[in-house]
């Protein structure tokens, strides 16, 4: 569902509903940090050519945002290999994720890159006009509404390899940054779970939703504990030796155009140049080197 600016809710109420929403990352507890990089080692700034028409979507009250980076991940793909822009459906994903988490013992109310792979690889996923996500938490709580049958027969047309690497998995051969950095070198779009630091004595308010994110999309690096986590699709990497770790990565957030909201159009000295607009912020080099859960890259269709 796109932002709406003539049916959204009031700004205030907006923020209230985003600083409890649940980000529904997988967390991992990292003993250390992944393998380290230099910044030179990331090569030059590359921002991938997006669709004009791809709208920035809301996932609102529900905690789907890795259905939501896993979804804007599979739609570069298929825009990047056809040059057509479809869209297809995270409220099919999200509830199927929940499904296999059941089925594996869990019910949690987190999801996981990983599982999004698992659904991708064997229930596909339909078009979005064939399962529309409904922002709102309402009686049919986090899952939402399942799926049509109409609906599972079309995601069997559209089943997707993909490639998801979890911490530590990597973190003796490369780092994650030169990672998404040569995904990105090779026109891949990078889903990313990263953990989210909710700041002390703030009711709620993180590193992603101070006046730094919210106006001008610069997600802090956390200074403290990280209790949460966020997904977010990365489709673009900015030299910037300023930056800690001294780049930023481009990502595409699921906050609706109110998140960043002045980054398409912001004189502050401070602000980022090259962002795609509203809906789009950056992750310092940094940040996604010492604290990055989960990677996911779409491979093929099959």
């Amino acid at each position: 569902m796109t932002q709406d600016a003539a049916s959204a809710p009031p700004e205030s109420l907006r923020l209230r509903r985003r600083q409890r929403i649940v980000f529904r990352a997988h967390i991992h507890e990292h003993a250390t940090p992944w393998k380290q990089c230099a910044a030179e080692d990331l090569g030059e700034t590359i921002i991938l050519k997006r669709p004009d028409d791809w709208p920035i979507h809301d996932q609102g009250e529900r905690g789907a945002c890795v259905a939501h980076a896993a979804v804007a991940c599979l739609e570069y793909f298929v825009y990047h290999e056809s040059g057509t822009l479809t869209s297809f459906s995270e409220q099919f994903i999200h509830y199927n994720m929940r499904q296999w988490q059941r089925r594996e013992g869990n019910d949690s109310d987190r999801t996981w890159l990983r599982t999004a792979r698992e659904v991708l690889r064997s229930d596909g996923i339909c078009l979005e006009s064939e399962c529309l996500y409904d922002p709102f938490l309402g009686k049919l709580g986090l899952d939402g509404a399942e799926p049509s049958e109409a609906a599972r027969r079309s995601a069997g047309r559209y089943r997707f390899d993909a490639t998801v690497i979890e911490h530590p998995g990597h973190c003796t051969t490369t780092a994650p940054a030169a990672y998404i950095a040569g995904a990105l070198h090779e026109s891949r779009a990078v889903a990313v779970s990263i953990p989210v630091q909710v700041l002390p004595l703030s009711f709620g308010v993180t590193n992603w939703t101070i006046q730094l994110g919210r106006y001008h999309g610069i997600v802090a690096d956390p200074t403290g504990d990280c209790p949460d986590g966020h997904a977010v699709c990365i489709l673009g990497y900015l030299q910037d030796r300023r930056a800690p770790g001294g780049g930023w990565f481009i990502c595409r957030n699921s906050w609706g155009l109110e998140w960043s909201s002045e980054s398409d159009y912001s004189c502050q000295p401070f602000a980022i140049r090259g962002l795609p607009g509203r809906g789009y912020g950056v992750l310092s080099v940094r940040y996604v080197n010492t604290h990055v859960s989960e990677i996911m890259t779409i491979n093929k269709q099959i």
